[in-house]
């Protein structure tokens, strides 16, 4: 890969990254400051109502999952430009074959060909299923 299609891949990650850390953010903000209004208007963090407290259970998990979720495609960009620095990018972690170029402009932080995709996938499947 030469050296403009590095650079290309590591704005598109840095610009990703980035987005992801303000998603992150204001994520953890929502769960930290989830509290509401009580009767009076004074800010409470205890639901008034069993229904209230299912919903705001959902939604905390809801956001926590996400949070998780994120942060793992933080950690996987990261080391998509730890890789670039390193000169490995777009190589395939299990086959060292060329990633496509077509499979890097979707995921630019994958790590796997699509052929070892294809087979980590079916082995996953098949592991689920015993």
């Amino acid at each position: 890969m030469n050296k403009k299609e590095l650079e290309k891949y590591k704005e598109k990650l840095s610009e990703q990254l980035h987005i992801l850390l303000q998603n992150l953010k204001n994520l953890e903000e929502s769960v930290m400051t989830n509290s509401r209004m009580d009767s009076s208007g004074d800010l409470t963090n205890i639901p008034t109502h069993i229904a209230d407290i299912s919903s705001d259970t959902v939604a905390q998990d809801l956001a926590l999952g996400l949070i998780e979720s994120e942060a793992g495609v933080v950690r996987k960009i990261q080391a998509a430009l730890q890789s670039i620095e390193k000169g490995t990018y777009g190589d395939c972690e299990h086959c060292s074959q060329p990633i496509s170029k077509k499979r890097l402009d979707y995921i630019p932080y994958t790590t796997l060909c699509i052929q070892c995709k294809s087979i980590e996938e079916k082995k996953q499947k098949n592991a689920i299923l015993w």
